[in-house]
Parts: C-alpha cells; structure tokens; sequence
C-alpha cells in the first residue's frame, strides 16, 4: 500500500500568502480613504452648526464679535479642531466671519482644512494626503469632487 501524505506544501501555503498580501495591499489603502471619506462629512456638519450659530449671535448681539466656537458633535471634535474668528466693523456694516475646521495631527483627516465665512463663502485650504484645494468649495473626495 502507498502512504497519502496529508496537508500542504510549503510552496502552497506561500502561494496561498502571496495572494491574501496582494489583496490586503489594494483593500486597506481603500478602506483607509473610505473611513476618512466618513470622517469629513462630520467635521462639515459641525461647521455648519457653528454657522447656525454665530448668526443666531448675530440676531441677539447685532455683532459676530464675542461668539465662541462650542463644538456640539464630539465625534467631529476628535477628528477637527475649530476655530471662530470675527471681524469687527463699523454700523451699518455688521462685520464678519471665517470658520475653520482643521483636521487633528494623528486622525484620518490630519492635514485637512475647511472654512466658511458669514457670506456663505466654502472653501477648502488643504485636503492633507490628497493634495488638493478649492477655493469654491468644500472638497469631499480623493479626485477632487466637491
């Protein structure tokens, strides 16, 4: 009678190694980018939040000046930091403001920025390892769509 060997050979199990390395090396790189597609909107969201709320400041006080940025979404501020800074004026012009979300050092949006000002203005200053910037708009996607 002829002995069967059981199990697999080294050459098979590497193969087999080779093959799942392959298929991690594509599917982590885009799962990275889809968790930090997840992330930015969050961060948006608070921005407009922030809006809302210097302008109901504005109805209050007839100035932006003296409004404070009070994050509502924690989930946004540990990924972002924002910042509120307004710009006095003298009546009738009411003065204004610029809101910034920048992307905290070590999360998946480090190197992201985001503003909007009291006209409604969007932009994007830097959209960290992607590399792109728009001035019209808030950036939302690795090819630059908005």
């Amino acid at each position: 009678m002829k002995a069967m060997s059981k199990g697999f050979t080294l050459i098979e199990v590497m193969i087999v190694v080779v093959i799942i390395a392959i298929l991690a090396a594509i599917a982590v790189p885009s799962y990275i980018d889809y968790l930090r597609r997840g992330a930015i909107p969050e961060g948006l969201a608070e921005l407009s939040n922030q809006k809302v709320k210097m302008e109901q400041f504005f109805l209050n006080n007839r100035t932006y000046v003296g409004q404070q940025c009070t994050t509502i979404n924690s989930s946004a501020a540990g990924k972002f930091t924002f910042a509120c800074v307004a710009t006095p004026s003298s009546p009738p012009d009411p003065g204004s403001f610029t809101l910034t979300a920048t992307g905290k050092s070590g999360s998946l949006v480090d190197g992201f920025v985001y503003t909007i000002t009291n006209k409604n203005i969007k932009a994007t200053v830097s959209t960290g390892v992607w590399g792109k910037a728009d001035t019209n708009c808030w950036i939302l996607k690795k090819d630059g769509a908005c």
